[in-house]
């Protein structure tokens, strides 16, 4: 395998991409993944390389540490950086499971590097890696979030090895690390586990609420506009324990302690589980955040489901700083035949960059565009934008958060296939919404299986591809919309 070269930039992500032939970014160095080694991780399985980001100010070092990784079964680099500035925004950036650092480097150091990485990705494991063993420099690492502090007298068997017991949780130190801060190691790793006080209040509430089986979901129907059947559902958390707030708020206070993955997980766990009592043909979507795409726990909670019928939404107000940072846990969500769809369409000028880069299979137009856009030749205007670029891309386009008959005729003209909104269907318990569903459509057949007529309308104007040998409907392409 060939070492990375080196850049002016002070960090670089390597995507390694099985056939190695991925749009490269400035600064980017793409790695071939060996067929026979990485098969099964192109499944949402236990077998998914542990993703490790390598920062280290001496290159040598950097590319020693980098063959190391590369040539063991279970990890890869996942990005490579020289200080600490390039360490703290490339781990923001690709949300590695383990970050290797060096205890010393230049821009603060790796202490500086721990706290500022378990901060922006706290799904990432530190393990730190120096010549200095001493009690201050070990301390100093331990407080700012390191799991793990290697010796540089380490071999590469026990490199390996500390770095798939982190991405596991578990500690690792080497000997004479543990001789030289034995008396207080213990003591200094229980006070950094105290929380303030009022962070622990947020912490037990959010921690109450999952130990009580919360969140709920409610599901509310997508609506293919022109025929009025439910083509899926997305799945919606709610909250029925105190205090009373919405699951804006949940979801916030969770971030903020950093047990947002822990409660969005909780909500796609309670949706899929409930997967099977909706329509065979349907859909199901759930929301994440991009930390949650790219934490190895959203794989292992949708193994073993039906997953070619979930589709992973990412808000657009919430992705990182480019399109890319998402690209390799998306390729491995395909690759397992998850769905993915870019929500809040219409949000920020890059839309049609993000549309192009990611390619979803489906894109949400975000509800400030879909309300009063009957009245609002600006949202028309982008609406039409939005969808001819769709069109070019292969990807379907859900209107959400329509309230009106005004708003649905528009969306129509507009040629928007499908839709939601209250005034197509409002959020229901699993028991109600997997029947007949509330609907506004006019000319529309009865609910439950597609009707044959829907079902030649989409072959013939080929909005949609069909898996004869999953489910009977499934929005794959729309290559026929473009009215101009």
């Amino acid at each position: 395998m060939k070492q990375p070269v080196e850049y002016k930039t002070t960090a670089y992500p390597i995507h390694a991409m099985r056939d190695g032939h991925a749009d490269p970014s400035p600064g980017c160095r793409h790695l071939p993944i060996p067929e026979s080694r990485y098969d099964m991780a192109c499944y949402l399985d236990l077998g998914t390389p542990i993703r490790v980001l390598v920062a280290d100010d001496h290159s040598a070092v950097r590319d020693a540490l980098v063959r190391v990784i590369a040539s063991s079964s279970g990890a890869m680099v996942a990005g490579v950086a020289c200080d600490t500035e390039g360490a703290i925004g490339l781990a923001e950036k690709i949300q590695p499971d383990v970050a290797l650092l060096e205890v010393r480097m230049p821009g603060g150091g790796g202490d500086r590097a721990a706290r500022e990485i378990r901060r922006l990705s706290p799904e990432t494991a530190v393990v730190a890696l120096s010549a200095y063993c001493d009690r201050a420099t070990v301390l100093r690492m331990l407080e700012g979030g390191a799991i793990s502090y290697l010796s540089k007298s380490a071999s590469a068997e026990e490199i390996i090895r500390a770095i798939r017991r982190a991405a596991c949780g578990v500690s690792t130190f080497s000997p004479d690390v543990v001789t030289e801060v034995a008396p207080g190691l213990a003591r200094q790793m229980e006070a950094t586990k105290r929380e303030p006080e009022r962070e622990q209040v947020v912490i037990d509430r959010i921690t109450g609420a999952l130990s009580a089986g919360q969140p709920a979901v409610m599901y509310q129907p997508v609506v293919d506009l022109e025929t009025g059947e439910a083509v899926g559902f997305e799945a919606l958390a709610r909250f029925s324990v105190e205090p009373e707030q919405s699951p804006n708020v949940w979801f916030a206070e969770a971030a903020a302690v950093g047990l947002l993955i822990d409660l969005e997980l909780a909500s796609v766990q309670a949706a899929i589980g409930q997967i099977d009592r909706l329509p065979a043909h349907a859909f199901l979507s759930v929301n994440v955040s991009p930390q949650a795409v790219n934490s190895r726990r959203l794989q292992r909670t949708l193994a073993g489901s039906s997953k070619d019928r979930i589709v992973v939404e990412v808000s657009e107000r919430a992705l990182v700083r480019s399109p890319e940072d998402l690209s390799w846990s998306l390729h491995w969500l395909r690759r397992a035949g998850v769905r993915v769809c870019l929500d809040d369409a219409g949000t920020d000028l890059r839309s049609l960059q993000w549309i192009t880069r990611l390619k979803p299979d489906f894109i949400k137009l975000d509800i400030t565009l879909t309300q009063g856009i009957d009245a609002d030749e600006t949202g028309q205007a982008i609406t039409s934008l939005l969808r001819r670029s769709a069109v070019q891309t292969g990807t379907v386009v859900i209107a959400k958060g329509i309230e009106t008959e005004a708003e649905l005729s528009t969306l129509r003209k507009l040629g928007v296939p499908f839709g939601q909104g209250f005034y197509l269907g409002a959020p229901q318990p699993i028991d109600a919404a997997s029947g007949e569903v509330r609907h506004r459509v006019s000319a529309s057949p009865s609910h439950g299986e597609l009707s044959p007529r829907s079902l030649d309308r989409a072959r013939s104007r080929r909005i949609v591809g069909y898996r004869r040998e999953s489910s009977p409907w499934y929005p794959r392409a729309m290559t026929g919309m473009d009215s101009g």
